[in-house]
């Protein structure tokens, strides 16, 4: 079920990096998170996103729009995403932590550059 939520994610995160929907392209970002949350089945992970999940969702989404006016940036964020869900679909905990921590890694350095 997971697999196939993050799938339907990302099909819809391409279709509105295509579209150069930077709304829509958010609302995917907080959703595939979301997915990878509670398909962690871990209830450690599920309580602290549920109190997190408030705080993410206005970082994205007031945030990512201005990492997105940069095509090149939302290019790369999608490549970030689809490549975190495929290590999580090659069921590869290794893989898929070390793809997570780049993304997040990358996006810390994006919000430093775009916030100057």
């Amino acid at each position: 079920e997971t697999i196939k939520s993050l799938e339907k994610i990302i099909q819809r995160m391409k279709l509105a990096l295509d579209a150069i929907d930077a709304e829509e392209g958010a609302l995917c970002d907080i959703e595939f998170h979301k997915i990878i949350f509670k398909g962690s089945k871990n209830y450690i992970l599920m309580q602290a996103a549920g109190y997190v999940n408030s705080l993410m969702e206005i970082s994205i989404k007031g945030n990512r729009s201005l990492l997105l006016q940069e095509e090149e940036n939302a290019a790369k964020l999608y490549s970030e995403h689809k490549s975190i869900f495929e290590a999580i679909k090659q069921k590869d905990p290794v893989l898929s932590r070390e793809r997570m921590e780049k993304h997040i890694q990358r996006v810390r350095v994006l919000y430093k550059e775009t916030l100057k």
